[in-house]
């Protein structure tokens, strides 16, 4: 798979099959790992549907949030940020679990600090909520919740295995979530109704805290946390925003693992996979939608359930960093 993968990018002259498979790990130099990066993220963009001039603006609104000067910071002050809110926006990247683990990360500190939380998850739909209830009070397994929601949108249920952690999590410790998306409705007029549904979720429980759970684009200060605000007061919103895994970002930080702020702001932002294996893993995610098209039932959940596309991923990055950094004869 991963040979095919090489040669689909390009990249089949990086590396030989005899040392692939016992490569040790290595590391990329910056320049090389960047113009790799680049030629996985144009592939992928040829494969997606031409942006819109409304997607391009949210876009453009959403990356111009980094054009502020990022300092990195230890994991004591985000915590210490974390403690003063009461709305909490953790942005996603669907089709990798490392999001959703640093969610469940967070959402344990707030519950140890005794406070109750709500999470807003944007893979469930608002008008599929009373199903989502009813599957977190245990009156519908798996299969029947799956049924019931229609997966709308989840690639025969490919969302529902990565978002599995969550639910998990929020049924063991008695945690409210709400689907918080919309369908038909996308962009600035998804954010309002979210935004709408926050806020009563903020009046219903005002001594929670509400974790929204969207992605990353949803989560730019000037889209859905603005909406938010303006329902509510900004006196009523103590808000954190906390972005995941922004790719030109990661250059100038990399390691995974690290926390940045940008300015003085209540914003975030936490590297939780480096971008060669984000991109590799949406590719792999991509192909696999592909050969499952109008699959249902056992086979296509078993299918979803055994591919850890993040570890094929990192297995790739492993074996073409080994062959940049070895000597060109042996490749």
């Amino acid at each position: 798979m991963i040979i095919t993968l090489l040669g689909d990018f390009g990249l089949e002259g990086f590396i030989a099959q005899d040392i692939l498979l016992k490569a040790p790990r290595a590391r990329l130099s910056l320049h090389d790992e960047t113009a790799i990066v680049e030629q996985f993220r144009k592939k992928l963009q040829k494969e997606d549907a031409p942006e819109s001039r409304l997607r391009s603006r949210y876009s453009r609104e959403y990356r111009e949030r980094f054009d502020i000067k990022a300092s990195q910071v230890k994991r004591e002050q985000l915590i210490k940020a974390l403690g003063r809110a009461n709305v909490v926006y953790l942005g996603d990247y669907h089709n990798i679990f490392e999001p959703k683990r640093f969610l469940v990360m967070l959402a344990r500190q707030i519950l140890n600090s005794g406070r109750r939380i709500v999470i807003g998850l944007e893979s469930v739909c608002e008008e599929e909520q009373e199903a989502l209830d009813a599957y977190l009070q245990g009156e519908l397994n798996d299969s029947e919740f799956k049924q019931e929601v229609k997966l709308y949108r989840q690639e025969n249920g490919v969302w529902f295995a990565y978002d599995k952690p969550i639910y998990d999590f929020a049924i063991r410790n008695e945690i409210r979530i709400v689907g918080t998306d919309h369908k038909g409705v996308k962009f600035y007029d998804r954010d309002i109704r979210t935004a709408d549904l926050i806020f009563r979720e903020l009046c219903r429980t005002p001594k929670a805290v509400f974790f929204d759970f969207s992605g990353d684009l949803h989560i730019a200060k000037t889209h859905l946390p603005q909406d938010v605000k303006t329902l509510a007061g900004e006196r009523n919103v103590r808000d954190l925003i906390i972005y995941q895994n922004f790719t030109d970002l990661f250059w100038q930080f990399p390691r995974t693992r690290t926390i940045t702020r940008l300015g003085v702001s209540n914003e975030y932002h936490v590297t939780t996979l480096d971008p060669l294996s984000k991109f590799v893993a949406r590719y792999l995610y991509n192909e696999s939608c592909e050969d499952f098209e109008g699959e249902t039932g056992i086979e296509a959940e078993q299918f979803a359930a055994r591919k850890d596309y993040v570890a094929v991923a990192q297995k790739l990055r492993n074996a073409v960093a080994f062959a940049l950094t070895s000597d060109p004869k042996r490749v």
